[in-house]
């Protein structure tokens, strides 16, 4: 499991800032801390073209979830999404309590794409992939990469199914 973040000083407020920095350099939308080594409960996202809506995410929960889903295509940075994309179910909107980067309490109602982001970042948290949510078809058409990536990663504790 995650540590949960409980210094939110300059310190934490450099290790966000430099995460935010590698999403942005990866054109990605959201980053989690377990994606880049690091066991905390925090992730950033940002699901506008505007850096004024950058969100950092600390000790997330989701609270509820709607009945009413979506399926679209997710792909994700950890798994190169330009070649490892499928098709994911998500809930259309999410209720969140969570900690900003100011370790203020934030209770939120997401919806739409911002709601898709939260779930994928909080994912990771949870030590799941969107491949690990992708349907069968999707998962043998990206198991070629997926593969790739494996043999590409020196150490032998990768974990191949969850």
């Amino acid at each position: 499991p995650n540590a949960p973040i409980v210094i939110f000083d300059d310190q934490f407020e450099a290790k966000t800032q430099e995460m935010l920095g590698i999403m942005y350099e990866a054109k990605g939308v959201g980053l989690a801390a377990p994606q880049i080594g690091l066991n905390e409960d925090v992730f950033v996202y940002n699901p506008s073209e505007s850096k004024d809506w950058a969100r950092v995410v600390c000790n997330p929960t989701i609270t509820k979830y709607s009945e009413e889903i979506i399926v679209e295509e997710e792909g994700c940075l950890s798994l190169r999404s330009d070649h490892c994309a499928g098709q994911v179910a998500r809930s259309t909107w999410i209720e969140t309590q969570y900690q900003n980067e100011l370790g203020q309490n934030v209770r939120r109602r997401l919806k739409g794409f911002e709601a898709r982001v939260f779930q994928h970042e909080y994912d990771h948290l949870k030590g799941i992939l969107c491949y690990d949510r992708f349907p069968p078809e999707d998962r043998e058409a990206v198991r070629k990469s997926i593969e790739y990536l494996l043999e590409l990663y020196p150490n032998d504790d990768a974990q191949i199914e969850p």
